[in-house]
């Protein structure tokens, strides 16, 4: 219900859109922080690459590569 949220909210939507989720469009509507899955994607890839390679994530190339991915569904 989106009457429930409120500006002192911060709203984590783990589920990810090109439009950004029902839930996220509906927290920022109401003034509130909100982000949807993408970013929780994007750090958990970066940890995994650095973990796997001993090197620093290319979190830009990344960013973008999520970013192109998610337009395309």
């Amino acid at each position: 219900d989106s009457r429930l949220l409120g500006r002192r909210l911060a709203v984590l939507d783990m589920a990810y859109s090109a439009e950004g989720t029902r839930l996220v469009r509906a927290a920022l509507s109401r003034g509130c922080k909100a982000l949807d899955g993408r970013e929780m994607l994007l750090h958990q890839a970066a940890k995994s690459f650095e973990k796997f390679t001993g090197r620093p994530a290319p979190e830009q190339l990344m960013r973008r590569a999520l970013e192109q991915g998610v337009e395309r569904q």
